[in-house]
């Protein structure tokens, strides 16, 4: 009980006697430990992005009509596993404008309106945030019209971004009005080798189709691109720790001359490491805690954008207490070094 209190009255007093110094260390370890959840979130982001889910791309002849691929698009919708998204474009033609798409994740990161449904057949768009450009400070473009190539849009919802510069129309509107060149449907899980093989037989009775493939996203590590994001990742996630371990040899060693006396006075080496891990524990918890509390609220601000891994927040429970521990192994180690010797200072005869 004593070593608690000696060590709340050790806290106290740096806080008191250098508010300073101890807020810097504390906001120090809270904004690396937010920093190492954030740039975590957005690898297992992209880690899962690039290795779920599966899809088929097919390239249609240029004597498909519209009849043609409306008939695919509902054979598509009814064959295989749920459809997760459907993308249709004429990806011969320069500057396109539209696009005919359904994206089950738009769902959730509406910023206002709706999302398309895969069976829906209307005029109506849905637009990227930056892609509005014709409303008043303050207007709600949802229900306004807009023109695109001569044709006439409402617009049904807005994202906060979409991978096409141009408006996105429902898949079955976009069938039955414009030329398909180009179409994609991915799946949220991978497709099984027999899903694959009914798919590829029950398409290529299919007159209309120029080029037809099965996608399976492999293991994402044999991307060199992905690879490249990773150690840069990787790069200033190493950078974070070391400035925690900085911090936590700078909190430590400040008390060096504290546990010299303690040495002094008969305490045991054991009972000033046992203290000099409870201040750091202390210190440090309350910054990963203050951190996690930062992290979750930017969690939620930018869900809307797909930055970080939102599924469960149990990776970044566990990512916490690892840092925890190597922050408190690192701190261990650093006392025994400051308990070798029992001097308080070095005098010069």
């Amino acid at each position: 009980m004593k070593k608690y209190l000696l060590v709340f009255r050790n806290l106290k007093l740096m806080l008191i006697s250098k508010n300073k110094l101890f807020c810097i260390v504390f906001f120090s370890i809270t904004l690396s430990v937010f920093g190492m959840l954030f740039y975590s979130g957005y690898f297992l982001y992209s880690f899962y992005a690039a290795s779920a889910g599966g899809g088929i791309e097919i390239e249609m002849k240029d004597t498909a009509d519209q009849a043609g691929v409306t008939g695919l698009v509902e054979l598509l919708e009814k064959a295989g596993p749920p459809v997760d998204a459907m993308f249709l474009s004429e990806a011969g033609s320069d500057g396109i404008s539209v696009i005919g798409g359904y994206n089950r994740e738009w769902d959730g990161h509406m910023l206002c309106g709706r999302n398309h449904t895969l069976t829906e057949d209307g005029p109506f768009i849905i637009m990227a945030e930056y892609q509005v450009d014709f409303v008043e400070d303050g207007e709600i473009p949802v229900g306004m019209h807009t023109e695109s190539d001569g044709a006439a849009f409402t617009v049904s919802g807005i994202v906060p971004y979409t991978d096409e510069d141009c408006y996105v129309l429902p898949v079955r509107y976009y069938a039955g009005h414009y030329k398909t060149d180009q179409l994609i449907v991915r799946y949220e899980n991978s497709l099984s080798p027999a899903e694959g093989r009914r798919l590829r037989t029950l398409l290529q009775k299919e007159d209309d189709i120029k080029r037809l493939t099965v996608v399976n996203n492999r293991n994402p590590f044999l991307s060199s691109d992905f690879v490249r994001e990773f150690a840069q990742i990787l790069l200033i996630f190493s950078v974070m720790v070391m400035n925690a371990f900085c911090l936590a040899f700078y909190w430590i060693a400040g008390f060096k001359k504290q546990f010299k006396v303690y040495a002094v006075c008969g305490a045991r080496k054991k009972d000033i490491v046992k203290i000099a891990l409870l201040q750091a524990f202390m210190l440090m918890a309350g910054g990963t805690i203050a951190g996690n509390l930062l992290f979750a609220v930017c969690k939620m601000v930018v869900k809307p954008f797909n930055l970080v891994y939102q599924d469960s927040y149990f990776p970044y429970c566990v990512i916490s207490l690892a840092v925890l521990a190597v922050m408190l192994l690192f701190s261990g180690l650093l006392a025994k070094k400051i308990t070798r010797t029992d001097m308080i200072y070095n005098t010069v005869e």
